[in-house]
């Protein structure tokens, strides 16, 4: 019965990512759209995103977090708001600073409540959000595990 269960959470797991892959792989190709005709060149702001998601994709998440950060506020306008945020939220989750993941989580909800990616969210991060709207303090554990690396060393 124990068995059963895993292999059908691991199912899930595993579809869940699939959709998140086929969602950012979505929103990326769909940005193609966003340049202007006269352009020969892609925006700035697009250049940066499509920098800092090829950086969380190859777990390069302090430098997908300092793209993204700088497309929110260089281009607060952009068309790419809302795939940005998502992306910085998981990358500051990914680093361990679960704080700043809640809070650009929470953002993204609040400022895209009928976005297609909040299907892909992780249960643990809508926890974040929770405690973030609470005003709870949420651990950075990127510190924890410098520390007990210390420790350890």
């Amino acid at each position: 019965m124990r068995t059963s269960h895993l292999t059908i959470t691991l199912k899930s797991m595993a579809k869940r990512s699939i959709l998140t892959w086929f969602i950012a792989l979505l929103a990326v190709s769909s940005l193609s759209f966003v340049a202007p005709a006269f352009s020969e060149e892609q925006p700035e702001d697009y250049q940066i995103f499509i920098t800092g998601f090829d950086a969380y994709q190859r777990k390069d998440f302090n430098t997908s977090k300092n793209k993204l950060n700088e497309v929110l506020e260089k281009f607060p306008d952009t068309p790419l708001r809302d795939v940005s945020l998502f992306w910085l939220s998981r990358s500051y989750y990914r680093i361990g600073n679960l704080q700043e993941a809640g809070r650009y989580l929470s953002q993204f909800v609040r400022e895209y409540p009928d976005s297609p990616l909040k299907g892909v969210v992780e249960d643990e991060l809508y926890r974040l959000v929770a405690s973030y709207k609470k005003g709870e303090t949420l651990p950075n554990t990127a510190e924890k595990k410098k520390i007990t690396s210390n420790k350890t060393s």
